[in-house]
């Protein structure tokens, strides 16, 4: 078992305290801290054992007091009122994972291009090993010798066993044991392979790789130009540690150096417009990346937004570019792009086509040089069954059709996800955690996310709001739909109950909670849906 003590002010204070012998105070570190003017460094001694809680004051200052009245020595109970000083406590019972820290925040790391480095090989590697390859290209070293230094240099930190650095046939760095427990990352015409010790990420090692390229430019010309001179941009930030999505990335940088459309599909906030970004860094194209979401903009507007318009077309309007120009020589971003009305559907065809667009009261059309990268979260495939959706369209914007799972598909990624947006938030708001607890981690990974990384993102924006300086993210903290547990018995009929809970959600999801949709796709009467839901517990806005 552990507790929860609960304070009072704007941001609580909470301290989760184990079974076990805890001092607290403002002045010891770790669990038992309490920042509080009037609580002494050294106040109280707690002891938990089971539901026994025996509280022991260490002659504070400013007392210890239990229902009002100031002890030396009182046994509590969950739910009691404690006061240390003027500081008044809840206490509460917490599961005991609740106590246990399972991402870390509070240790020395580096994050860079979004990837949280274990502990102190940030450090290492940026306080000793960077100066002495900035020292070497400073006396003038070659980049034959750069490498075989930065590979020495990558060898010596925590968590890697072996690397090999090398082009094509040449090998400039070679430590290796195992063959078969190789990650390779490509950088321009150069390849590092990474043997990393067992329950590490190679992932997680990207942003130091990253500066190989500038202190190659420092060490001078490379020999050969690569087939493809431009860099590959950095991936999603956080870099994704899930096998799917690693794969989609990887392909996305073959996809965005060809002249294929590309059609992402997935549920709202599952990051089809970063994958779109990814893709535009990597093509080469000079011009921007234009984003229009189809869904956003009445029927009626949308063709001006996108062809354009001329002035004077209508009382008081003004000529405006349109999309497909401000696109000139980059990419346009069609999102939501199932949502568009059949008869803009023909116009953009004829784009893609002829590669002109026709403003909006222009006398002739206006060439244009624009990649399309279009999104949706709609079943295409439906939509041209029910001819809502044109087949050549669907031909002209899908050479490389791509679906991006939703974030319940992608149990690796929740938690470095949620640290990633948990410490980007602690940073705005200048203050520190000691990262997730294994309980609030279990609950995040059990929850299915309908809002998929956005509503994740949201929901660690809130939580930073309310977390205590030096305090863990605890399970209390996330929303009711989050740490709701499951408390089904371990039977066949609770086994079933479990499983029909998750196809429900899953169907919730997938179909924005529109339960006709719903109901057709599970082969069931909305009344039958509405009754299990209720059953099940399953709230209405709840996948």
């Amino acid at each position: 078992m552990a507790i929860l003590l609960k304070g009072d002010g704007a941001a609580p204070l909470r301290v989760i305290l184990k079974d076990g012998l805890h001092v607290v105070g403002s002045g010891v570190s770790g669990d038992g801290r309490i920042a509080h003017p009037t609580v002494s460094r050294r106040h109280a001694e707690i002891e938990v054992d089971g539901e026994q809680i025996e509280l022991r004051d260490l002659q504070s200052s400013n007392g210890s007091f239990v229902d009002g009245q100031r002890v030396s020595q009182a046994r509590l109970q969950i739910g009691q009122q404690l006061k240390l000083g003027s500081l008044r406590l809840q206490l509460c019972r917490a599961p005991s994972d609740d106590a246990e820290i399972a991402l870390r925040l509070d240790g020395p790391v580096v994050e860079t291009a979004g990837s949280t480095l274990p502990a102190g090989v940030g450090d290492r590697f940026t306080l000793h090993e960077l100066p002495r390859l900035l020292a070497q290209l400073a006396a003038g070293t070659s980049e034959a010798e750069l490498l075989r230094a930065f590979g020495a240099a990558l060898c010596s930190l925590r968590g890697v066993e072996g690397v090999r650095v090398s082009r094509g046939d040449e090998r400039y760095f070679e430590r290796v044991d195992d063959e078969a427990q190789l990650w390779a990352f490509d950088l321009a015409d150069l390849q590092v392979e990474l043997q990393v010790a067992s329950g590490i990420a190679a992932q997680q090692f990207q942003p130091l790789l990253a500066l190989l390229p500038p202190l190659r430019a420092l060490a001078g010309p490379a020999p050969a130009a690569p087939s493809h001179p431009d860099e590959t941009a950095p991936g999603p930030s956080p870099l994704s540690l899930d096998p799917v999505v690693i794969d989609i990335y990887a392909r996305a940088v073959q996809a965005a150096r060809s002249t294929l459309s590309v059609l992402i599909r997935g549920e709202s906030g599952t990051g089809k417009e970063v994958l779109a970004r990814h893709i535009h860094l990597n093509s080469g194209r000079a011009g921007p990346l234009v984003a229009l979401n189809c869904a956003a903009i009445p029927p009626g507007l949308l063709e001006a937004e996108l062809m354009g318009i001329e002035k004077g077309v209508a009382t008081g309007v003004d000529a405006r570019p349109g999309s497909f120009r401000r696109a000139h020589g980059g990419t346009l971003f069609l999102d939501e792009i199932g949502d568009m009305p059949a008869d803009l559907q023909a116009k953009i065809l004829r784009v893609l086509q002829e590669h002109e667009v026709h403003p909006v009261g222009a006398r002739a059309p206006i060439p244009v040089d624009v990649r399309i990268i279009a999104a949706t979260h709609r079943d295409l495939s439906a939509r041209m069954d029910e001819g809502q959706f044109r087949a050549d369209l669907h031909h002209r914007i899908a050479d490389w059709d791509v679906r991006l799972p939703p974030l319940r598909e992608r149990a690796a990624d929740i938690g470095n996800l949620a640290l990633h947006f948990l410490a980007r938030e602690l940073a705005q708001l200048q203050r520190h955690s000691r990262g997730i607890t294994t309980e609030a981690l279990r609950c995040l990974q059990a929850y299915t996310w309908p809002g998929n990384i956005r509503e994740l993102e949201r929901e660690m924006a809130r939580c930073a709001v309310f977390l205590g300086e030096g305090e863990a993210l605890s399970s209390d903290l996330l929303k009711d739909a989050i740490r709701q547990r499951e408390d089904d018995p371990d039977t066949l009929e609770g086994r079933l109950a479990r499983e029909e809970r998750r196809i429900l959600r899953a169907a919730l999801a997938q179909h924005q909670h529109n339960a006709t949709q719903v109901a057709a796709a599970l082969g069931i009467s909305r009344s039958t849906l509405y009754r299990r839901m209720q059953e099940l517990q399953i709230s209405p806005r709840e996948a």
